[in-house]
């Protein structure tokens, strides 16, 4: 936790209430985040909660590397502090242009791909 924390240092960071929405299913996604005060809880569009994240985590990583919009609702439970990484800081911290890169962007493709799978209806 400490070694995430050093490294967002440069990180522009945004402070947002308790009860409000982070990102929202349907949005594209511009940037992702690290947690570093505070929790949220992840809800699919039935408003079931699917997971809850704490400090150190990290979230809106898929929409970024896949283009798709956002999948899920991510909302505020305490007052939460994020780092936000833009898509162009993630894109160079990955390395996205070369030869590692694509295999990332291949992966959150496949990944992404797998998900609109399993929530569709009958799947």
């Amino acid at each position: 936790l400490r070694t995430i924390r050093r490294s967002t240092f440069s990180l522009p960071v945004r402070r947002v209430a308790a009860g409000a929405y982070v990102v929202r299913a349907g949005d594209a996604g511009t940037e992702a985040y690290v947690i570093q005060e505070g929790t949220c809880d992840v809800r699919s569009p039935d408003g079931t909660v699917v997971r809850t994240l704490q400090a150190g985590d990290v979230f809106g990583e898929l929409s970024v590397l896949s283009g798709r919009p956002r999948s899920k609702d991510v909302i505020a439970v305490s007052d939460v502090a994020l780092a936000v990484v833009e898509r162009r800081a993630l894109a160079e911290g990955l390395g996205l242009g070369t030869w590692a890169g694509a295999f990332a962007r291949a992966l959150a493709q496949r990944f992404a791909e797998l998900e609109a799978r399993m929530v569709e209806p009958g799947a």
